[in-house]
């Protein structure tokens, strides 16, 4: 019997994600340089992560209030999780990490914004623009396709693999 840990399951994943993927985008080069630093980063002390993954960021700071108060307290430990994912700036315990530059953002704010403001090429966002430009045409829209009420069908699936925006004006 033999036994794979996680880490080894992830190197294994990266190592075939590179085979395929390496060299397609500098987005996915980047994201691959980054997985292969965070292993390395992994193999020698999992709290080096601690300033660019979440989950080892919040570990640390129950482990480091466990260690403050000499036990563990499980009504207040729970009450630090909840308020590590408390989204609002002032009394959100990630804020405080981000504050005291205890986080890496790999994120540039320009990307957020511009995530938070044009869609990414979805189905998802295909149909909101068909929704929003010709609702009262529109027989029915799903999944995959959206259906007029001249008979004429739009095939979301293919339009993602075409561009960014469907063309609606040709309906």
């Amino acid at each position: 019997n033999s036994w794979t840990t996680a880490p080894e399951i992830l190197i294994e994943y990266l190592t075939m994600s590179k085979k395929l993927l390496e060299g397609n985008s500098k987005e996915t080069d980047w994201i691959l340089n980054e997985w292969d630093i965070a292993m390395s980063d992994l193999s020698l002390d999992v709290e080096v992560l601690a300033d660019r993954c979440d989950w080892v960021a919040k570990q640390k700071i129950l482990k480091e209030f466990e260690e403050s108060e000499g036990e563990w307290i499980q009504d207040t430990m729970q009450s630090l999780d909840l308020e590590y994912a408390n989204l609002d700036p002032d009394e959100g315990l990630f804020s405080v990490l981000e504050n005291q530059r205890l986080t890496r953002n790999l994120i540039p704010d320009s990307r957020v914004i511009d995530a938070m403001t044009v869609p990414p090429p979805t189905r998802a966002s295909h149909r909101s623009q068909i929704v929003a430009t010709q609702s009262s045409e529109l027989e029915s829209i799903g999944w995959k396709r959206a259906k007029f009420k001249n008979g004429s069908i739009v095939n979301l699936e293919e339009k993602l693999d075409q561009s960014n925006e469907i063309d609606v004006e040709c309906l």
